[in-house]
């Protein structure tokens, strides 16, 4: 049986009721229905948990009927919450407790020590590209103060220069890229953990 059906058999077994009350009832399983689904619940849990149409229509029909005979006209929005319900509710707030608390005292501190860590490696990537002007600035300088040796020695220390800041430049590049990339993937699966 689907809910579409589920949902079906209980309107007719409601159909003592006002439309009103019955739709508001609907509404309500609907949105518990949508509820369990967003949790992971299959269909066919859904349904052995709320029961069969006839079982939940007889037990909101005598509700129904002892909420008017002691208020006197007064009618009730939707089924009583069991204890299933409330059990859910209790651990739904937990998670969200546990993850504002892995927020604050693991959460934020390892994406501030996280950010320093991009922010270290970007300034390597920075002092490299400094690196690099600075030894085509000392390369031409040279040139032009030096002779002879004087000038190989200058363009020997330009290009090894240039070397070493080329290959911090690139593995900060790199090192940055790949340092955000895992830190965001390890923050999603422990907050998917936490939040399941």
């Amino acid at each position: 049986m689907t809910y579409k059906e589920w949902e079906s058999c209980l309107v007719e077994e409601l159909k003592g009721l006002p439309t009103a009350e019955c739709l508001k009832i609907t509404d309500y399983y609907k949105e518990m229905y949508g509820d369990r689904l967003d949790a992971g619940m299959s269909e066919e849990a859904i349904l052995a948990e709320f029961g069969s149409p006839k079982s939940c229509a007889e037990k909101i029909l005598a509700e129904n009927a002892v909420e008017n005979a002691e208020s006197k006209g007064n009618k009730k929005n939707a089924p009583t919450v069991s204890n299933n319900d409330n059990s859910q509710v209790a651990n739904n707030m937990r998670r969200i407790v546990v993850g504002i608390l892995f927020s604050l005292f693991v959460g934020i501190p390892l994406a501030a020590v996280l950010v320093s860590i991009v922010v270290a490696l970007g300034a390597v990537c920075i002092s490299g590209t400094a690196g690099i002007v600075a030894s085509l600035a000392y390369l031409f300088i040279g040139a032009f103060t030096a002779t002879g040796a004087g000038i190989a020695a200058h363009i020997g220390l330009a290009i090894a220069a240039m070397g070493i800041c080329g290959f911090l430049g690139l593995g900060g590049y790199y090192a940055t890229k790949y340092c955000a990339i895992y830190s965001y993937k390890l923050m999603k699966t422990i907050y998917k953990g936490i939040l399941k």
